[in-house]
């Protein structure tokens, strides 16, 4: 409320010279584009009698102008969700304060609470409040206006049954095409904005097969890390599957290395919250191998993913959910805005199978007998490994069995756990890549054109298809 001064004259409080002089010399700096902060505070809010509560305290209040004892003015913008105090001789207001121990002066203090305050404030916890000469700004924290546009977002496209999606660590797509479909089975489409690789080759099979990519997605091939904050475009959906083998065991054996963290590519994780702030997500999938769960890079993401107010649902799941052949066990995880909220129970739906025996997913045909072979180099890798009481054996398996174990990203290479299908007379093949996306429940069209080696790498480390499909049914739930 801005009070005029009365008719016939004016009055002065005790310094209202220093104030008068504050406010020239701001009136001056803003002219010249020299406007000096003197100080912000990112303040929590309280609560007061069910009104949003603003306490400001502290000698910089003083060098301010903002003396005890000292008039001001309160005006509010609504549409801006900014409070602005400005020194006043005429003010309805006056800066109140308290003595501390010690101190003969008592110290300013701005104490704000009223239902304008919570009619600007909303259901925000944090506020930036900006102290200038003569000018207190008090604007929304820009991490809880980020949330309020995120959810607005969100909810915009909902009710337009379209979300817009980005993919960190894309490979070929094939989780962010299992995402789409989960989403359209429970009546909604998507939108691909963007997806990001490190491998040129990836992004370019993603873009003659994966239905998810059209001409306006963006294919940015760049590290996650390297990545510019105006790269990305924001979206409803963020889909991120960071390096795994520094996880597991084997990666960890393999590099000689006793933690995750100890590898250079652990600086990915730094990458993918960079891209949060950027991209301010309204949800967020992540996939990992079962070990990242607990690692300590990990942890701070999610506890960074905590504090910029998402909550937080993990799953580890299985070929049992996956409805596929193949055994990969994954870790998920999903990072909902706070204010979004699931009327259902988190239980997933899993995904038809569709395959029941290694025998109903080979291929047929004269090139595909010509790939038995003898591995005499593996059978006395195992002889060797047996005999140094180590783990690894071979992995043979027939077409009667129900299920495989997992065919990674180097399965062309042919190693030693990796399952092969049994011949006869002691010969053995690898998996053709079709064989291999059956087994995941992969469509075959996703790999289409791609030569062996090519397209194992694609295939092999990405997801069992069931996975994002059930959590893409069950992100559509929040709303």
């Amino acid at each position: 409320m801005i009070i005029k001064p009365p008719m016939g004259g004016f009055f002065f409080t005790p310094n209202a010279a220093m104030i008068l002089v504050c406010m020239s010399t701001r009136r001056t700096s803003a002219n010249q584009g020299l406007e000096m902060i003197m100080q912000v505070l990112y303040s929590k809010v309280s609560e007061s009698k069910a009104n949003k509560r603003i306490w400001i305290e502290g000698g910089r209040l003083s060098k301010a102008g903002f003396d005890y004892g000292e008039a001001y003015t309160v005006t509010y913008d609504l549409e801006n969700q900014e409070i602005k105090l400005e020194l006043d001789l005429f003010g309805d207001r006056r800066v109140s304060g308290r003595k501390r121990r010690g101190e003969e002066k008592k110290t300013p203090i701005i104490d704000l609470c009223s239902t304008r305050i919570t009619d600007i404030v909303g259901d925000s916890e944090r506020v930036r409040i900006a102290i200038e000469f003569g000018v207190i700004t008090v604007s929304l924290h820009h991490e809880c206006r980020k949330k309020i546009v995120r959810e607005y977002r969100y909810r915009a496209n909902r009710s337009k049954r379209r979300f817009t999606t980005g993919t960190l660590c894309s490979g070929a797509g094939i989780s962010s095409s299992s995402i789409s479909d989960g989403l359209l089975s429970a009546g909604f489409t998507s939108k691909t904005k963007w997806f990001v690789d490190v491998n040129l080759r990836y992004l370019e099979v993603a873009d003659r097969n994966n239905y998810t990519v059209d001409d306006e997605t963006n294919l940015i091939v760049a590290s996650i890390e390297e990545l510019e904050n105006d790269d990305l475009e924001p979206v409803d959906i963020l889909n991120v599957s960071l390096p795994c083998d520094i996880h597991a065991k084997c990666g960890k054996s393999k590099k000689r290395i006793g933690i995750a963290e100890e590898d250079h590519s652990i600086t990915a994780i730094v990458g993918f919250l960079k891209a949060i702030h950027s991209v301010n997500p309204s949800i967020i999938v992540s996939e990992n191998v079962v070990e990242a769960k607990n690692s300590a890079s990990y942890l701070i993401l999610k506890s960074e993913l905590k504090r910029l107010q998402y909550n937080i649902h993990e799953f580890i799941l299985d070929k049992e959910v996956g409805g596929s052949i193949e055994q990969r066990k994954r870790y998920w995880f999903v990072a909902t805005s706070c204010g979004l909220a699931n009327p259902f129970s988190d239980a997933l739906d899993h995904y038809q199978r569709k395959y029941f025996s290694v025998g109903e997913c080979l291929e047929d045909g004269k090139h595909i007998s010509d790939m038995f072979k003898t591995f005499d180099y593996l059978e006395k890798k195992e002889k060797s490994d047996i005999e140094k009481g180590k783990g690894f054996r071979q992995q043979l398996v027939d077409g009667n069995s129900n299920s495989i174990g997992t065919i990674g990203k180097h399965y062309a290479k042919a190693r030693s756990t990796e399952p092969r299908l049994i011949g006869s007379n002691g010969l053995s093949r690898l998996f053709t890549v079709v064989e291999a996306c059956r087994f995941k429940l992969i469509p075959e069209k996703l790999v289409d054109g791609c030569l062996f080696t090519l397209g194992h790498e694609i295939q092999g480390q990405s997801i069992l298809y069931g996975h994002g499909w059930s959590l893409g049914r069950f992100i559509s739930n929040f709303r």
